[in-house]
């Protein structure tokens, strides 16, 4: 569930704005509203509707081709269609106009760690971190974490995730993620403690849960164990995490 962070939050506020916009179903004039056609295509995007966000951001890249947005957003389609020539080409072409823009930073990284050349989305992904007009720095350091527990490279995704509570005390992802690599360390207090930061504010879930029961378990704490499997089965009894449960308590 976690992976999916980066797909959803990654966007700049500019492509937020865009995206608040609703499609407009009017003829255009030949020299349409760039910024609308870009908000056009990311609302075809969203919705599945590929072939109609292809043409249309194809038809704001005519009238600016190298319009920072219409480039940055082109890139996410392309790389959604896997058409990677394309994808790189104009990511490239939008991060030529404005090398800092921690929109495209984010968007081109995520893409390439899914493409498989991680070294060079983390540092993308910090690149984006390092910008101080980055309203959302926490995001990049989180995505450069979790490219990096895909290498993996857990010592490096630790300190990324580690980075990412210096600017946001409550981010979810980290606390769970540094949860799960403490205990995967052997480290028990050091995971519930993230853990317990992370119920603070967030509300549990199957995989936090079973989480729980096992960090309860390397630190020989059967009563938290069981209030862990007892949430469990009274939010979540049809879950894959309770029937986990339930057999390694039959062990």
């Amino acid at each position: 569930m976690y992976a999916k962070y980066s797909l959803i939050l990654l966007l700049a506020s500019y492509l937020f704005a865009c995206n608040s916009q609703p499609i407009r179903s009017e003829v255009q004039t030949p020299q349409e509203d760039i910024n609308a056609l870009v908000a056009n295509s990311l609302a075809y995007a969203q919705r599945d509707a590929l072939p109609l966000a292809r043409s249309t951001i194809e038809r704001a890249l005519i009238n600016d081709p190298q319009h920072v947005a219409a480039n940055n957003v082109a890139g996410l389609i392309y790389g959604r269609m896997r058409e990677h020539d394309l994808a790189v080409l104009h990511f490239n072409t939008a991060l030529a106009s404005a090398p800092e823009d921690y929109s495209t930073l984010n968007n081109y990284a995520n893409y390439l760690c899914d493409s498989g050349d991680k070294s060079s989305a983390i540092e993308l992904f910090l690149s984006a971190a390092a910008n101080h007009s980055n309203p959302n720095q926490e995001i990049a350091y989180t995505n450069a974490g979790l490219c990096a527990m895909r290498i993996p490279d857990t010592s490096a995704a630790a300190e990324y995730f580690i980075r990412a509570l210096s600017v946001q005390a409550d981010n979810q992802i980290a606390l769970f993620q540094l949860a799960k690599i403490n205990y995967r360390y052997q480290l028990g207090e050091q995971a519930l403690d993230y853990l317990l930061r992370y119920a603070r504010e967030n509300s549990h879930t199957p995989e936090t849960l079973k989480l729980g029961i096992q960090i309860s378990r390397l630190n020989n704490n059967q009563a938290l164990a069981d209030n862990y499997l007892s949430m469990l089965q009274n939010q979540f009894p049809d879950s894959a995490q309770y029937q986990w449960a339930l057999s390694k308590r039959q062990q």
